[in-house]
């Protein structure tokens, strides 16, 4: 009873809106997909032992900082470095007291952590943005707790689960606060949380800063039309909030039409939300580069050194003509043509890396992405914009960049591509179309159980490497670049 005491006491407080509780069977499910995420990503989690993929960057930028050397991995900021830093440190210290930590677990810890934080958040975010619909938010942490790139990375000690967790969180905050009833002391407590999240985000991946700018601008645009506009539980069906903004031209023109008195909020709203961003994204950033400043001294020399790498790092992403790297962003949502790390073969097994998606949540996912962003606008539902959006901003980024990339940067995004998939089966199962929904998750599970052994370092028989990977994959790549590159 205390407990909800506490919640509802919370839920005033910051001013948002109470959404019917878990139950008993909200808090099972919940329990039961953490357990069938964490196996997934943390059995064998030290294998390979040695390292993979990038982890030959990272691991090494890590134990500098604990080292007190220089961290030779300049492309990107500090601190999610330092997360795992910490991690290692720590398992070293389990290992001073008798316990077997292994140095690849000890540096895979961190990530694994962050990655089991996403699959929490999706819940909660899917929970918020559906408007207290378990069916959604259950949906959508399985498809996450089961995506094959989030498995992947989850298991490797690299930055990408690090930044992905707290973009996560960032709009978790800020669609608390689009959904706050005022601009008092709650929403100033979530849009400091939000602009808090977003700058450990930068300060691991400067792309972190793309997803808070799109955060923004709805918190902003928020300020003109009021909070997120949630339905009545009578007036919904299933007892699902409807979060679709006023459709009708009567409301449509008192609420959505941008008055002297709203424009004057906006221009207000936009003016102190960016001096908060501002300020708490550079205290941060400024502050995880604390020992940089400690070994070289808080000069100017220091400053502009920290500047002209972030500036080195931006022209090659946006002023270099770099075609060569091989999975290019057309391909990305697609998955059709992943990566592959610490590939070994014997006489009869082969042991693989597989950083892609399944094509069974990744093609629909990315179809219906377009779809529900276009819908959204001209519907005027606001959660459907607003998740699309996030998920188009991560990708859109780098369709400008002219130094190419990779797929993994889709990863801050799985999680907002899974709510509108969840938000498609809601739909399904409304219509009563059991046998698609059966169908669908066969074919996902069929897919995790023939690839899993890819995600894990399991060894595979050779002769089933060109069924797994098939090449047309290489060969519709290659057609692709032809046309585009000649």
């Amino acid at each position: 009873m205390g407990d909800t005491k506490q919640s509802m006491f919370c839920v005033e407080c910051l001013g948002i809106r109470k959404l019917p509780p878990f139950g008993k069977c909200g808090w099972g499910m919940l329990i039961l997909l953490l357990l069938f995420a964490g196996f997934l990503r943390g059995w064998r989690l030290s294998e390979p032992f040695e390292n993979a993929g990038d982890e030959r960057y990272y691991i090494e930028a890590a134990c500098s900082y604990w080292r007190g050397t220089k961290d030779l991995n300049t492309e990107h900021p500090p601190l999610g470095k330092i997360m795992i830093a910490d991690g290692i440190r720590s398992c070293m210290w389990l290992r001073s007291k008798g316990f077997d930590v292994n140095n690849a677990l000890c540096a895979r810890v961190v990530p694994l952590s962050f990655g089991m934080g996403i699959v929490l958040l999706t819940f909660l975010l899917g929970y918020r943005v559906s408007g207290g619909s378990l069916t959604v938010a259950e949906l959508a942490t399985f498809l996450v707790a089961t995506d094959f790139m989030s498995i992947t990375f989850s298991r490797q000690a690299v930055l990408d689960p690090i930044l992905s967790f707290w973009v996560l969180l960032g709009c978790f905050c800020g669609w608390l606060y689009l959904e706050s009833k005022d601009r008092g002391r709650g929403s100033f407590v979530l849009a400091l949380a939000c602009a808090a999240s977003f700058a450990i985000a930068f300060s691991t991946k400067w792309i972190g800063l793309v997803c808070a700018t799109v955060t923004w601008f709805f918190m902003v645009f928020s300020s003109g039309v009021g909070s997120a506009n949630f339905a009545d539980d009578d007036n919904s069906t299933d007892g699902i909030m409807d979060t679709s903004l006023p459709s009708t031209s009567a409301e449509a023109s008192q609420n959505m039409a941008l008055s002297k008195t709203s424009l004057k909020n906006v221009i207000i709203s936009a003016g102190v939300l960016f001096c908060l961003f501002f300020t708490v994204i550079a205290s941060i950033y400024i502050v995880s580069y604390t020992p940089q400043f400690l070994r070289e001294g808080f000069t100017v020399s220091t400053v502009s050194s920290i500047f002209s790498e972030y500036m080195r790092f931006v022209t090659w992403r946006y002023g270099s003509m770099d075609t060569s790297v091989a999975s290019p962003f057309w391909l990305w949502p697609l998955g059709i043509r992943p990566l592959f790390s610490n590939v070994h073969y014997t006489a009869r097994y082969g042991y693989v890396l597989f950083h892609g998606g399944s094509i069974i949540f990744w093609w629909p996912g990315f179809l219906f992405t377009i779809k529900y962003f276009i819908t959204g606008i001209k519907q005027k539902r606001f959660n459907w914009v607003f998740i699309t959006s996030i998920w188009l901003a991560n990708w859109l980024i780098w369709i400008l960049a002219t130094g190419g990339g990779f797929i993994h940067y889709m990863l801050p995004g799985i999680p907002f591509m899974a709510i509108v998939m969840a938000w498609v089966i809601e739909k399904w199962a409304h219509e009563r179309r059991r046998k698609l929904i059966g169908f669908y998750f066969l074919m996902l599970s069929t897919a995790l159980a023939i690839y899993y052994p890819t995600l894990t370092f399991l060894p595979i028989r050779i002769d089933l490497c060109p069924i797994l990977f098939p090449s047309w994959f290489i060969n519709l790549l290659a057609l692709l670049r032809a046309v585009l590159y000649g």
